[in-house]
């Protein structure tokens, strides 16, 4: 058995939305941009079939959690139409998981070993939407304000990284992980106009953690 804790960073895959205003308007959501922030994680894992199975030096099953977070900003076009630029949008995202993870261990090497990650789990991903006019002749107050509202959705983890034994019991290791999160979607705050749907933001992000191990 094994305590784990990492921190690193984190990007998002930029993705496109809409937000249906009425049923006679549809504008689209341009991500343009996303911020990297920091991320961590903090687990608990179980070694097992240490040395017993063909191209594998161990197992390890661990039950994680992980948070990642950015900011997601771009462009609102009116009716979907590139003339009518007259809003920027804003859309904190914050994204905690609890994750089981599978991670086996191919070979060890002067103390180092690398190893595959694959998990399944849920997210709860949490955000909130505002936008900004950009247009001189645009009404300020027609920007939209939505409050921040959290989903569940399942999620995934794959990727890769190593692990370098400094004693018997701690070693260190780097990870490459992309994460899956479902989608995340802000909701209707009080005296807001409401929407037919509010933007609905498909979640991928990819992390770089550093991290230490104590065997117990």
């Amino acid at each position: 058995m094994e305590i784990s804790g990492a921190g690193g960073g984190d990007w998002y895959q930029r993705r496109d939305a809409s937000l249906i205003v009425s049923p006679f308007e549809t504008d689209s959501i341009k991500t343009l941009q996303s911020s990297f922030q920091g991320s961590w994680k903090i687990g608990l894992n179980y070694s097992f079939c240490e040395k017993t199975l063909p191209y594998l030096n161990k197992l390890l099953l661990g039950l994680n959690v992980y948070q990642t977070s950015t900011i997601l900003s771009g462009a609102v076009l009116q009716y979907e139409l590139p003339q009518f630029n007259n809003y920027h949008f804003k859309a904190p995202i914050k994204s905690t998981r609890l994750m089981l993870d599978l991670r086996p261990g191919f070979f060890t090497w002067r103390s180092m070993e690398p190893y595959a990650i694959l998990g399944i789990g849920v997210a709860w991903n949490s955000m909130s939407y505002r936008e900004t006019v950009t247009a001189s002749d645009v009404n300020a107050d027609s920007a939209m304000v939505l409050s921040r509202h959290t989903t569940s959705s399942l999620a995934w983890n794959f990727g890769a990284g190593s692990k370098v034994a400094l004693t018997d019991k701690l070693s260190v290791s780097l990870e490459y992980i992309y994460a899956i999160l479902g989608h995340g979607s802000p909701t209707h705050g009080p005296g807001v106009v409401r929407l037919e749907t509010t933007p609905n933001f498909t979640l991928q992000s990819q992390s770089i953690l550093l991290g230490l191990s104590l065997r117990l």
